[in-house]
């Protein structure tokens, strides 16, 4: 790797450190660490729906997960009914990376109380062990069925407290009320200790956000956006004098990625054919595939819509997608969702850009969050261009003379 590519990774590297984490539920998407929120739910399985992805994806964040449960789950059902969203629970279990417990007997203690000054030292205290053990950070989730009516008003006072304390904590909270016990004057006790509220009603989900919280979201969205392009605008430093194509390809993949924030990213190169993209760079891939694994260009196929088009290619859900078949390996992958750019040469289409997701983007947030995040990625085609140029030059240089020697 040259210097240039060397210090141009370390700023990318820098520029890429977020505190954005996922949700794990397609309707909220990412959110920083200090989220402290609520959920209102109707139903056994309404409550399931929300925390079996949530902590999945904080067990795949590697985040110290603790579930405290009360009515109208059971720790065995909790377990049980995550085990089918964590194929490998035991081994998170085993290790420590999730705890599944009574919420009744982590707010009382052993002497029965509610000592909520002693709740949040132990918060505290578990956050320091988790962050000392290497987890990211701490996610949580605690039901308050379990709460008498007389002690109602100083569990809405600790809510508050711990509401102000976790702010600039590397943890996120969710706390979870039955719609069917909770009266209205409840309700806003709840939605004012919270930064905001999600609640699922005739059949669509609602949130209910703090004036607080948007400010904080618009102002991470502001830092995110000067992160990126940090990022790009080391990579193009890196372009103009980078003598390694593939060695630069490789690291576009990356930055591609880690800017967007998904699983899977890829470079493909147009063959001479014109019947087949290679697969040259790529992350996330399983292994084998980077280098050999070429992708049809025929009609009907997503490759084929991305070389006629000119304007990034955005599918939300590639499940209901019906311009083309879903390829066997994005479905290998578990990919879902997918965006796609063209990357131009002098003569024509030298390849494309592509990233990919195993989750749906949420439809509500699909325009406005794509076109976001394919502002960034201009600048990397820009890059990828210019690189094709180059590679196209040296081929020309190093092809052989049509006179042989005798």
């Amino acid at each position: 790797m040259s210097v240039h590519l060397a210090c141009s990774r370390g700023i990318i590297e820098s520029a890429m450190a977020t505190p954005l984490r996922k949700t794990g539920i397609g309707l909220l998407g990412d959110f920083p660490w200090g989220t402290h929120f609520c959920h209102f739910f109707e139903t056994k399985q309404d409550l399931l729906d929300t925390l079996l992805p949530y902590f999945t994806a904080g067990l795949e964040g590697r985040e110290l997960c603790m579930w405290l449960v009360a009515e109208p789950l059971t720790t065995e059902e909790a377990e049980s009914a995550l085990r089918r969203s964590v194929p490998d629970l035991d081994r998170h279990l085993a290790d420590g990376s999730i705890e599944i417990r009574s919420a009744r007997d982590w707010y009382l203690g052993g002497d029965g109380l509610l000592d909520l000054g002693r709740v949040v030292r132990a918060w505290d205290e578990r956050l320091e062990q988790a962050l000392a053990r290497g987890f990211a950070g701490m996610r949580v989730s605690a039901s308050v069925a379990w709460l008498s009516r007389r002690d109602w008003h100083a569990f809405s006072e600790y809510e508050a407290r711990f509401n102000e304390s976790i702010s600039g904590k590397r943890l996120v909270a969710l706390c979870t009320y039955a719609l069917a016990t909770s009266g209205a004057a409840a309700i806003l006790d709840v939605a004012r200790t919270h930064q905001f509220a999600l609640a699922k009603r005739n059949g669509g989900w609602e949130i209910l956000e703090s004036p607080e919280l948007r400010q904080a979201k618009e102002e991470e969205e502001l830092r995110a956006r000067n992160r990126q392009q940090s990022a790009v605008a080391a990579l193009g430093q890196t372009a103009i004098r980078a003598r390694d194509l593939s060695a630069l390809i490789d690291e576009a993949a990356l930055v591609a990625a880690e800017t967007l924030g998904t699983d899977y990213s890829a470079v493909l190169e147009l063959l001479p054919s014109g019947e087949e993209l290679l697969l040259r760079a790529g992350v996330g891939w399983r292994d084998g595939l980077v280098g050999r694994h070429t992708v049809p260009t025929d009609i009907g196929t997503p490759a084929a819509l991305i070389l006629r088009s000119d304007t990034p290619i955005v599918v939300p859900d590639l499940r209901q997608e019906t311009r083309f078949m879903r390829p066997p390996s994005l479905v290998e992958h578990g990919v879902i969702s997918a965006m796609d750019v063209l990357i131009r040469g002098r003569a024509g289409p030298w390849g494309t850009l592509c990233v990919h997701t195993t989750q749906p983007s949420p439809s509500a947030r699909t325009t406005s969050a794509s076109c976001s995040r394919w502002r960034t990625c201009w600048p990397l085609r820009s890059s990828a261009t210019r690189w094709s140029a180059r590679s196209s030059a040296r081929r020309r240089r190093c092809r052989p003379s049509s006179t042989t020697s005798p």
